[in-house]
């Protein structure tokens, strides 16, 4: 329940920061909850929306990787969510 606590406070706080405007904030709200829990695809995406504010596109690849990597070691035959997935898909949109 603590690790659960934990991303939940990260993810809120991520989304205030940057509800603010303040993408570094956000981004390292996540990053700290990331922390606690290393697989978390909702920090995940929090941390991606974090960078793209920036236009980080490489800060966005590489967390884009390691959410998969933290999903491949625990499912190797799962994959990303619809969220996570729409979210990527927008991303990459926006980029061409």
């Amino acid at each position: 329940e603590m690790v659960s606590a934990v991303v939940d406070v990260a993810h809120v706080l991520s989304a205030l920061q940057l509800g603010h405007g303040d993408s570094r904030a956000a981004q390292d709200a996540a990053s700290r909850g990331l922390l606690a829990e290393p697989g978390s695809e909702v920090l995940h995406c929090d941390a991606i929306r974090a960078a793209a504010a920036r236009g980080d596109s490489e800060e966005i690849a590489r967390l884009s990787a390691r959410l998969r990597a933290q999903i491949e070691l625990v499912d190797p035959d799962g994959g990303v969510g619809e969220v996570t997935a729409g979210l990527l898909r927008e991303l990459s949109a926006s980029e061409t």
